[in-house]
């Protein structure tokens, strides 16, 4: 065998060799990214839910009601929700009843809308929290306009809390 078929043989398993590494890092990167995202999108619901939750049901048990803004949940709560920022989250916002909540970081310029929900029969029962559009229960009252402009992907596990 000649040194030039030799470096030929070589070169080309080279190639191979270097294409099939490219492919998987490219699907490996891929599939982080997607990763990211649902972590970044749970870690923002799980933070804002955490901060709002507590007063916002208190809110609904004491007024009838879901604040209209953040500025009603701050005046019956002075000392408590003052935070409208958190890690995954900044510039949180309650509008008709519902957290806006502008994404930071994979999902930066993205909004996901949390709604409570109350059962229609029995809107002074249990509250049910539901993240975007993509999940309606039947039976239950949905609040408050949805901005969620999250890909579903990225909101399948978080439909209902």
């Amino acid at each position: 065998m000649t040194f030039r078929r030799i470096l030929g043989f070589f070169f080309t398993d080279f190639l191979v060799t270097t294409v099939v590494i490219a492919v998987t890092v490219a699907i490996f990167a891929s599939t982080i990214a997607h990763t990211m995202k649902v972590v970044t999108t749970t870690t923002a619901v799980c933070e804002v839910m955490n901060n709002y939750r507590a007063d916002m049901s208190a809110y609904y048990a004491l007024r009838g009601d879901w604040p209209s803004n953040m500025e009603e949940l701050h005046a019956l709560f002075p000392n408590e929700s003052q935070r409208t920022n958190a890690n995954f989250a900044k510039n949180i916002q309650i509008i008709g009843g519902a957290i806006d909540i502008p994404l930071q970081r994979q999902l930066s310029g993205k909004t996901l809308t949390l709604h409570p929900a109350t059962l229609i029969d029995d809107p002074t029962g249990p509250v049910k929290w539901v993240a975007g559009a993509g999940n309606r229960p039947d039976g239950w009252s949905i609040i408050g306009e949805d901005h969620t402009t999250v890909e579903k992907e990225y909101v399948l596990n978080l439909l209902s809390l």
